[in-house]
């Protein structure tokens, strides 16, 4: 998004620089630096870093299970374990996890990982097809590394039609109703993956993977660097935050007309944090979106879930 929209005000600044010499050469040469400026000032490294953190900050990373001690209540209570897909590559000639994206391999790690102190839960695997009949489907490529770690096929669920986080969520909600469910997914999307879960009514712990912000100890002169990794942060942390954004104008429009109409909305809140695996922090104020300003999640509330059809799950 920040690449195409950078590009795109430059290309337009060139064109008034160009075609319009006499009338507007200012605000060609205006858009020109804004568009150079603004992409440069979004490939910074310590800039990706800033504005990713905070939302990978929103939900406490789940710690290391201790021999012989209990775990936390919270997590001892889910009954499936859900890991949202990030994507692979079809080659046929890899194994199933060197297919997997980075963040889909560290989501996947986390999910096993819970699983195996959970043994007696599923785990939920969730991608579809890329659209070619030929190539499998996400869900399998995920389920077949689960196996190569040592989840037998049995305990996995597939969900392989689901094309979009919201189409996850209504998949989930009307396979396990109202039984609790890890959540796992990159940190940054985690925020936005909890709001629209609630809002489908569905019990969930979120369990963050795949940090990308984690700051350097000790200073580095690799920090001051300009790079694609910046960039990368910063177009995940603006996608979020505008899906995210996204998400709760939705749910306040759906609450006014449910006002109007006389109807009653999920009292579900976007923002809302886990009890029992510490304490949370709230995306809210500036922290919680310093480019579009300030957010109040707790203010918004989610639609009801949607009941028609039944996802195409399989059990293997």
């Amino acid at each position: 998004m920040p690449l195409p929209f950078c590009l795109g005000l430059v290309l337009l600044g060139l064109w008034f620089l160009l075609r319009s010499r006499r009338t507007r050469p200012r605000l060609g040469r205006w858009m020109v630096l804004w568009g150079l400026g603004l992409l440069l000032f979004l490939s910074q490294s310590r800039v990706g870093t800033w504005l990713l953190r905070p939302l990978e900050q929103t939900y406490p990373v789940i710690p290391e299970f201790a021999p012989g001690q209990p775990l936390p209540p919270a997590l001892e209570r889910v009954r499936y374990i859900l890991v949202l897909g990030g994507g692979h590559k079809d080659e046929d000639n890899f194994p199933a996890a060197a297919r997997l994206s980075p963040s889909a391999l560290s989501r996947l790690t986390e999910g096993v990982r819970l699983w195996r102190a959970l043994p007696d839960r599923r785990l939920i695997v969730s991608g579809p097809n890329n659209g070619n009949p030929a190539n499998p489907a996400h869900a399998d490529v995920l389920a077949a590394a689960a196996i190569s770690m040592g989840v037998p096929a049995d305990r996995i669920v597939r969900i392989d039609t689901a094309r979009d986080t919201e189409e996850e969520a209504e998949a989930v909600k009307k396979l396990i109703a109202n039984a609790p469910a890890a959540v796992v997914t990159s940190a940054w999307h985690l925020p936005r993956a909890a709001a629209l879960f609630r809002g489908a009514g569905v019990d969930i712990i979120p369990c963050p993977a795949d940090f990308l912000a984690l700051r350097n100890q000790d200073f580095q002169w690799t920090d001051l660097a300009f790079d694609v990794d910046g960039l990368q942060r910063s177009t995940w942390a603006i996608r979020e935050r505008i899906g995210y954004l996204g998400v709760a104008c939705g749910e306040r429009s759906d609450r006014r007309n449910a006002q109007s109409t006389g109807q009653r909305t999920r009292p579900h809140a976007v923002g809302q944090e886990t009890q029992g695996l510490g304490n949370c922090m709230h995306l809210s104020g500036a922290a919680a979106c310093p480019i579009l300003g300030a957010m109040r999640p707790g203010s918004w509330v989610l639609r009801p879930p949607v009941t028609t059809g039944r996802p195409n799950v399989t059990f293997r």
